[in-house]
């Protein structure tokens, strides 16, 4: 069962990360997502972060799997971490509330996963990831990248 509900959970990431959101939007009036300007190398940024984001999920399936919650933590803490680089925080200033927000949250929630204890039940671990990972739904289905005209 447990196994299950890991891969449920990564296809489900897999799904969100593939999603239009990384397809630059041409004037596409259709998409009721709130359009987010970023340049080439904001771009190139957000995408680098959110394949960080899946191959930790990945990597916490795994040790979800192999009932490791060590491995668990300690990739939970490696991807709260990276919220805090230099290139994030610039950015955050010119994000929507929302997205702020979102991303707070997101980051939050990896913490907490980070501090779990050591008599957590893996089953407990793996639904604390999948609300922690419905910030990312959340935002992908709330925001779209497009090209900044700087």
């Amino acid at each position: 069962m447990k196994i299950h509900l890991a891969y449920a959970l990564l296809s489900a990431l897999t799904l969100v990360a593939i999603s239009p959101q990384y397809a630059v939007a041409q004037d596409d009036y259709s998409d009721p997502r709130i359009a987010i300007d970023l340049t080439q190398a904001e771009q190139a940024h957000v995408r680098s972060r959110m394949l960080d984001l899946l191959s930790g999920v990945q990597a916490m399936t795994e040790a979800a799997a192999n009932d490791d919650l060590d491995w668990f933590r300690e990739v939970a803490d490696q991807l709260s971490g990276t919220a805090h680089d230099p290139a994030t925080r610039s950015m955050q200033t010119h994000m929507p509330d929302g997205f702020r927000q979102i991303s707070r949250s997101l980051n939050r929630d990896l913490a907490s996963l980070s501090e779990l204890s050591d008599e957590t039940p893996m089953g407990v671990a793996l639904d604390q990831l999948a609300m922690t990972f419905s910030n990312c739904t959340s935002c992908h289905g709330s925001y779209r990248v497009t090209p900044s005209e700087d």
